[in-house]
């Protein structure tokens, strides 16, 4: 997810779909941001203008609870290297070194290990060892948010507290593989209501309705009858809200 103040910026995110990887640009205001838990390889801000150390950090811990454990915080712009760029940036050195002294310290409580800081360029990663890092969240009196369903995000607003990550275990296959793959949520029975029988089940029936719609024609082939032959690579999912909730295994890739 590609954090962007406005639609110039998503080259980024097209950078990533043309190399197989599903990606979107995502915003943050006062509403938490509308996908599951743990549900991101990979958050990415380049000159977002984001506050990421203001109010407590709670952007910051917004990305936290989207990231999946491993996952990684790419920040591409100010404060980052502030020393060398203060004067290009026309700001003062000691509000950018203020400023980048509390991502540091979100960052920190969030248990987010910097993996590398180069020119205008960090990235941190999300820890893989989520017990370990909430004992010490505990110790330091971090908040946890008080909520029996992570995922019930719709509509809700951001808050300064931690969200509990989903104990899943399980390998996650590459893209593009991963968008058939049972996920490991399923496999731990952490989704109620859907099996991995079902699961298979209902990977191959949409399989041959999409074989079949390729042998008819429709009102949705375009002059050069493009649509059909292209919708393989094209997934979109649609859930009804009185069924269970199946965000946290749904994968939306537009190519």
């Amino acid at each position: 997810m590609s954090f962007a103040p406005r639609d110039s910026h998503e080259a980024q995110v097209q950078f990533a779909l043309e190399r197989g990887v599903p990606a979107v640009i995502g915003v943050l205001g006062t509403i938490k941001t509308p996908y599951p838990s743990a549900a991101f390889d990979m958050a990415h801000c380049s000159r977002c203008l984001i506050p990421w150390g203001a109010n407590d950090g709670i952007y910051t811990i917004e990305v936290d609870r989207a990231l999946r454990p491993g996952g990684y915080w790419v920040l591409l712009g100010p404060p980052i290297n502030w020393k060398a760029s203060y004067r290009n940036w026309q700001r003062p050195k000691e509000e950018l070194e203020e400023e980048q002294r509390k991502i540091e310290e979100v960052a920190k409580l969030l248990c987010w290990e910097k993996k590398s800081e180069e020119a205008e360029i960090a990235i941190w990663q999300k820890t893989m060892d989520t017990e370990s890092c909430r004992s010490r969240q505990e110790e330091s009196g971090m908040n946890f948010c008080e909520t029996t369903n992570v995922n019930d995000v719709w509509y809700k607003k951001m808050e300064a507290c931690v969200t509990r990550t989903p104990k899943v275990s399980g390998e996650l296959k590459p893209f593009p593989e991963r968008l058939f793959a049972t996920p490991p949520r399923i496999a731990n029975g952490a989704v109620p209501g859907v099996s991995v029988e079902t699961f298979v089940e209902d990977n191959n029936k949409w399989k041959r309705h999409v074989n079949a719609y390729k042998k008819i024609n429709s009102l949705l082939d375009t002059a050069y009858k493009k649509i059909a032959p292209t919708i393989q690579d094209l997934v979109v999912n649609l859930t009804w809200v009185q069924r269970h909730k199946t965000c946290t295994i749904s994968s939306h890739q537009w190519r």
